[in-house]
């Protein structure tokens, strides 16, 4: 029944549009962050809305709905009327969300369908050079070994990517290194900077100042690819972790149900702003990989695959669903 109602009222939508001679947006878009104002998220978002906006032809609006890591605001999307008004945008918690939790009031895949990809953005291992001499990844993992389970690690919390990107890390090292979770991302990195964890995975953006005035050495990003951001930095892979690939995402979403000709409208128009030289610039600023290319079906296919990998390393880890 909840299926059938909201195709009935996309299809009520798209009707009186044509009836009134109107065409997709005929008045402004919201775009839901469900991050609260002044982060990185949400900075980025704005970018992509400005952007957004002068494609579309109409405002698009940026709304914040923070709580209950991003479940209160991809709730609030996924209950919204199905007309390609009410979109969110969104990170890797949408794929990791769904094994961190024992329920979610929505439906990942069922209630929220994927309508551009905006920007992958890698993160860093970073060392206290005070704490640990070594240059380099291999140096790095056998200071590590040297000590099984002496040394910690902090994260923004418990569940957060970088806590996930660190167990994967400990994992494929072979090493025993402690989670220490600190609420949010300052005081995790104020703990490496205080010699009170042996290293921290951070966003590359928010690293960048700390390793570039030498309080903290950056030994590898764990992308596939080099980051623009440390470019004489090695990936993971490059380093010896073969398998090692993570990058955190930026996505916008729209609830099921959007009718197909809106959706691929505002495909297009998102790829469009991504593109444009002044929007592509911005996101470059802030350490994201800008993307502009993607589909929807591609993507459909692309969450589904982050859903079941990270799952898979939720349970490796150890890490229980709250």
């Amino acid at each position: 029944m909840k299926a059938l109602l909201r195709v009935f009222l996309a299809a009520a939508a798209l009707a009186c549009g044509a009836a009134n001679g109107q065409s997709f947006p005929s008045r402004p878009v919201t775009l839901v962050v469900p991050y609260a104002p002044g982060g990185a998220s949400d900075v980025l978002a704005r970018i992509v809305a400005q952007g957004m906006a002068e494609k579309l032809g109409q405002p698009v609006t940026v709304e914040n709905k923070a709580g209950a890591g991003v479940v209160v605001g991809t709730q609030f999307v996924a209950r919204s009327n199905p007309d390609g008004y009410t979109l969110l945008i969104t990170t890797l918690a949408h794929a990791t969300n769904p094994s961190l939790f024992k329920s979610l009031p929505y439906d990942s895949i069922k209630d929220l369908q994927p309508v551009a990809m905006v920007a992958t953005l890698p993160l860093v291992l970073c060392v206290n050079p005070n704490e640990i001499k070594a240059t380099d990844l291999k140096g790095v993992i056998e200071y590590f070994r040297s000590a099984p389970g002496k040394y910690n690690y902090s994260s923004g919390g418990k569940g957060s990517i970088v806590h996930l990107a660190s167990e994967l890390f400990n994992s494929q090292a072979k090493i025993k290194v402690q989670h220490v979770p600190y609420k949010g991302g300052a005081p995790a990195m104020n703990a490496l900077l205080a010699g009170e964890v042996a290293y921290y995975i951070d966003v590359v953006s928010t690293a960048q100042g700390f390793v570039n005035s030498g309080k903290v050495n950056a030994i590898a990003v764990t992308s596939s690819q080099r980051s623009h951001v440390f470019p004489n930095v090695p990936t993971m892979r490059e380093a010896g972790l073969t398998d090692y690939d993570v990058s955190t995402w930026n996505m916008v979403f729209a609830p099921r149900g959007v009718p197909a000709p809106i959706l691929a409208h505002l495909n297009r128009a998102i790829n469009a702003a991504v593109a444009d030289p002044a929007v592509n610039k911005r996101l470059l600023d802030l350490g994201a990989a800008p993307v502009s290319d993607s589909t929807p079906e591609k993507l459909e296919q692309f969450v589904k695959e982050e859903m079941v990998r990270w799952a898979e390393i939720i349970k490796a880890s150890g890490t229980q669903p709250e």
